[in-house]
Formats: C-alpha cells, structure tokens, sequence
C-alpha cells in the first residue's frame, strides 16, 4: 500500500513527499488513508466503482448541494475536495482505481459509537436543520448515483434472488430468518411521501466533533441524492438506537435503546419543523421499521451471496448483522403495544 500511495502523492503533487501514512477506520465501502507530508496534511480515498458506478455524478451532487448550502450560510462545515493537476476531482492510477483527495481535519473528532445523550440531540438537531437547509433545492436536479438505493423494490429483489441461488447448506441454517423477514414484506411499501434531496448516510460516525463536544462537520455525502425523509430518518435512527454491536445476535439483553429513539424523533421534529408535511411527521417513525428491515434483508441476502458487498472478518458475521437487525426490528414493533404519549403508534402507511 505504500507504493501506491508514494505514486499517487507523485501524481497529485510531484514537490511534496511522503513522511507517514495510516488507514482510517470506519465505512463499509471505501478504503480511506490519511498520508502526511512535510508541507502538508491530506486524506487520500480510494472510492469503490463496483458500489458507485457513477462517480461524477457522485461528486456532481456534492458540489451542487455544497454550493446551495454555502449560498443558504449553512452553519456547518462540509468536506472539501481539492483538484488534481488536471483539474479533475478525481483521479484513476495506474492500476485503474478511482482515487479523490481532502485536506485532513485536525482538531475534530469522529465517534464511531456513542451513548451520550448530547450527541444523540445534537444528531437530531443537524438533520433536522439539514432539512431545512435542502428543502428547496429540487430533487430533479440530482444524478441517482445507485440507481434505486431508496427504492426498497431493489433490495427485495436482490433479496429473495439471493435466496433461490444461495447453496442448499446456506438455506437451511437460515432459513427461518429467511421465512421470518419474509413475512414482513410489507415494510417495501412507501407512505405518499415527496421526493426531497437528502444526506441519506446520517450514522454517528459521518459526525466530527469540536473541542466544544459539538457536531461542526458532515461528512460521506457520496449517498446524498434523490429520496424521502422517511428513508433519511430511518438511517439517522438506526445508527444510534441499538444498544449491541451491529453483529451481536446475542438475545440474553435488548436491542433497543428507546430512549435514544424518542430523543431524536422529538428533537427532529422539532429542528425540521414545518419544512416536513403532516404525512412526513406522522410516518417518520415508520421509516425507521422500514430501513430497519431493508438493512436486516440487506445483511441476509450478502452473507447468501457470498459476503460480497458488506466485508466481514469472520464466519457469519453479515448472518448475525442481519439477525441483529431482526431483533432490533422486533422491539421496535413492540413498542405498538406500549401506551406512550411520546411516540405515536406505527403504522404501515
């Protein structure tokens, strides 16, 4: 890897040299490298084709949702992606894989978990401002970078194809999670909710955090396009409401942390305020069983397949993601049954 990086240094800028490197943690689809020089501090990412086969379009959308949101003075800070010497963003090597370079952030801090109420309002209170601050930029205007991301058909597709190619062993040790998430199929439908540009990756760790313990930077806005603030909810939620690792099966204690979840719809209600339509308001809570249960099918239809999409450092691990997602769907569901006046009764639209 250090080859590739001195080579890639030497492309980008021929007058500086490489002093160190590492690999960032976190993401499931990029690798990411942090490369010091004497002059300069930068991040080198090595973007994933397969995953994002239109990286124009990826960078398309980031530049004219930067360029809207700097024009609305946007209070927080976005990633800034610099040029190569051919003006371009970004950059194949040799070996033909697409590479894009930032200025490395010192002074912030990414949480790759948290259990902090601050950080769970603050999460809310970003997301919800983002709305805000992207409701009038027209959805029309964006490339659909992975062509139906948001679009739960896709995934059940691939889910249920998964299945019929998957080896006989597979299936049988999976197949009543299998029957299990089948039987709730109904969570592919989508309330009549508007199209609106969304971030749709608002997990903990595209945070960075100030020395003030506050949220001053978004990052990973590669899945920023057309969708619906039901799916950005859902994903915003899922990322902090359970209480296990993502691939901790483990039924001896809860999945979900209920007071999370009720923190960042009312802050979220809250900060997006009437931006968000009656529909919107009523169902946002629906969206988090929804992409609960796209990620749970998700997971199964990967480990199926071979773990090919999500990568793994162990036997089952995407099986046990997905069985995680189940449980955690399973509380969720639960709480129907709960008398709250905090949070409203879910619905299936």
């Amino acid at each position: 890897m250090e080859e590739e990086l001195i080579l890639l240094l030497a492309e980008f800028s021929s007058e500086q040299q490489l002093r160190s490197w590492n690999k960032l943690s976190g993401g499931h689809i990029h690798q990411t490298f942090r490369v010091q020089t004497l002059t300069s501090d930068l991040v080198f990412q090595e973007l994933n084709p397969d995953i994002f086969p239109d990286l124009p379009g990826v960078m398309s959308n980031f530049q004219r949702i930067q360029k809207h949101l700097h024009e609305k003075d946007f209070p927080y800070l976005l990633p800034e992606f610099l040029s190569w010497p051919n003006g371009a963003l970004i950059h194949y090597s040799p070996k033909g894989k697409p590479w894009r370079v930032m200025p490395f952030l010192s002074g912030y801090q990414v949480k790759e978990q948290t259990e902090l109420v601050d950080d769970i309002k603050a999460a809310a209170n970003v997301m919800g401002q983002l709305c805000r601050y992207l409701d009038d930029l027209s959805p029309q205007l964006m490339q659909e970078v992975i062509p139906g991301f948001f679009n739960a058909t896709k995934w059940v597709d691939q889910f249920y194809n998964a299945w019929q190619q998957a080896p006989e062993y597979l299936r049988e040790t999976c197949s009543h999670l299998y029957e299990e998430l089948s039987t709730k199929s109904t969570y592919s439908k989508l309330p009549e909710v508007r199209s609106r540009v969304i971030h749709g990756d608002g997990k903990i760790s595209n945070f960075m955090f100030d020395a003030n313990r506050e949220i001053a930077v978004i990052l990973d806005w590669d899945t920023a396009m057309a969708g619906n603030i039901l799916d950005e909810f859902g994903y915003l939620a899922r990322s902090f409401i359970s209480r296990k690792a993502e691939d901790d099966a483990s039924t001896d204690s809860p999945f979900l942390n209920r007071e999370f979840l009720e923190i960042l719809h009312a802050d979220f209600l809250e900060t997006a305020g009437d931006c968000l339509s009656e529909i919107e308001q009523e169902q946002l809570l629906y969206g988090v069983k929804r992409t609960v249960w796209v990620q749970a099918i998700r997971f199964l239809a990967d480990h199926l397949s071979g773990d090919t999409y999500y990568p793994v450092s162990r036997l089952n691990q995407n099986l046990d993601r997905a069985k995680n997602q189940f449980g955690l769907l399973l509380e969720l569901e639960g709480m129907e049954l709960l008398n709250t006046t905090a949070i409203p009764p879910f619905s299936n639209g």
